[in-house]
This record gives C-alpha cells, sequence and structure tokens, in this order.
C-alpha cells in the first residue's frame, strides 16, 4: 500500500515538472536611505496565460541609535495573488491581478514594543520582458488597500483603514524554468 501511495506521489510530481515557473529578487522603493523593500518572487503558471504567485519575505529592516537611545524596526509578510498576461510584442506582457498580503511590523523604542498586524488587498499592474527563454526582467505597482491593528506593550492602540494608489514601482529579475 505505501510503495502504491510513493509511486503516485512520484508520477504527481513528475507530471507537475513539465509547469513553467519563475524565481527572482524584487526590490522595491530603492533609495540609499536605509528604507528598501526586497522580496522573493514565485510564479507558477496555473493555465495558458495564468500564474499563481507568492512574495515571500518582503518586508524591510532598520535600526537608529543616537546618543543613549535606540530604535529598532522590523516589517515582514508573505503576499498570495494571481496574474493574468496578455502579450503587447513578442517579448513583451502586460500582466495584472489580484493580491492579498498579511504583514507585521514591529518598533522597538527605549524598551518599548510597538506591534503593528496589516491585512492588505492590492491590484497587481505591471509589464514582463523577457530576454531569453530563461531569464525575464518585469516592473510593477499593487495599488490597493491596508487594515491595521497597532498595539503598544500589549494593549489595542488604534486600527487604520487606508486606501492608497501609491507610486512604489518594484523590480524584478527573474529566471524562468
Amino acid at each position: 500500500m505505501l510503495g502504491g501511495f510513493v509511486l503516485i506521489c512520484h508520477s504527481a510530481s513528475a507530471q507537475n515538472s513539465s509547469v513553467p515557473k519563475e524565481v527572482g529578487l524584487q526590490l522595491s522603493g530603492i533609495n540609499f536611505d536605509g528604507s528598501n523593500s526586497f522580496n522573493v518572487l514565485l510564479k507558477k503558471q496555473l493555465k495558458e496565460n495564468v500564474y499563481r504567485r507568492f512574495r515571500l519575505f518582503y518586508g524591510n529592516i532598520s535600526t537608529n541609535t543616537q546618543n543613549d537611545e535606540t530604535r529598532f524596526s522590523f516589517s515582514t509578510g508573505i503576499a498570495i495573488g494571481k496574474e493574468k498576461r496578455k502579450a503587447m510584442g513578442e517579448k513583451l506582457q502586460f500582466f495584472h491581478g489580484p493580491e492579498f498580503a498579511p504583514s507585521v511590523d514591529m518598533l522597538v523604542e527605549n524598551e518599548a514594543l510597538y506591534l503593528g498586524v496589516n491585512f492588505r488587498f492590492g491590484w497587481i499592474l505591471g509589464l514582463q520582458h523577457d530576454f531569453n527563454e530563461h531569464w525575464a526582467m518585469n516592473i510593477e505597482m499593487v495599488p490597493g488597500a491596508r487594515l491595521t491593528a497597532n498595539t503598544f506593550d500589549g494593549e489595542l492602540s488604534s486600527t487604520i483603514f487606508r486606501a492608497d494608489m501609491n507610486n512604489t514601482v518594484s523590480l524584478a529579475v527573474m529566471r524562468k524554468f
């Protein structure tokens, strides 16, 4: 019985290996003041011109020490979405689709702990240029809405709803296989 299960799993794995996938490094808000964001972008084709996408480890980290005071902040999350692609030429594609992104923000300042939990829904808008069958580059933005709950030393301190049309553009280099 166990041998049959292993054979079925191996067969399913072999069938999925031909599904086009992409993996890349994405940078957002590139500047030199220490507030850069990064993430790993994974995409898997569901059907022709439709991809499931995951942005993993997106976020930022910063620290500031001035006199005897230290401030440390950390933000991380995951985003899950679906993109539909439309050819705009031989090597250029437009893509768009929904994305849901839960995240956590933490700030430690003078031994006080601030914690924020965010739930964001956005709409992906982007362009991807395929250099060849193995490499691509894309540029995108994700305007959307966010709901945030903040705590200060364990007590709920605020709830915020915000919708935005941001101008933060992300740039990614993708490996296709």
